[in-house]
């Protein structure tokens, strides 16, 4: 079982780029290292200061993303950590650039089991190619 989970970052517009270099670079690379894999992201603006960004991110299942979590193995192994030694700089002052952000909203999605190492990107709500009209 998969699992999805969103994420919004109240972030000013002129920090903006930054944030998402340190993202892009750093911080979804980790990601990637650790099996997980950003999906999406983008900005919200629905009549207001359109200063939200959004993030979508798949795991493989809840005991993975409890591992990607500060206290989970993929931050405290040691090993683990100077493998990744060379990323963390790069995103490390990510967090300073955020204003706001809510706590996470998790979607599980039975639909699909992710591939190891998430190594293309992944359509969790199919299973199957869509039936041609001339099939139905």
């Amino acid at each position: 079982m998969g699992i999805l989970v969103q994420r919004e970052f109240t972030v000013a517009a002129d920090h903006r780029g930054e944030f998402e270099r340190q993202s892009r670079l750093g911080l979804w690379e980790n990601m990637r290292y650790n099996g997980a894999q950003m999906i999406a992201y983008g900005t919200w603006a629905f009549g207001g200061p359109g200063d939200v960004v959004v993030t979508n991110s798949v795991y493989a299942d809840f005991d993975h993303w409890t591992a990607t979590r500060p206290w989970g193995y993929f931050a405290t192994s040691e090993g683990h950590i100077q493998e990744t030694q060379a990323l963390r700089p790069i995103f490390a002052g990510r967090n300073r650039l955020i204003q706001r952000a809510p706590p996470s909203s998790t979607m599980t999605t039975p639909t699909r089991s992710l591939p190891p190492a998430f190594e293309s990107p992944v359509n969790l709500w199919s299973t199957s190619p869509r039936p041609s009209a001339a099939n139905q």
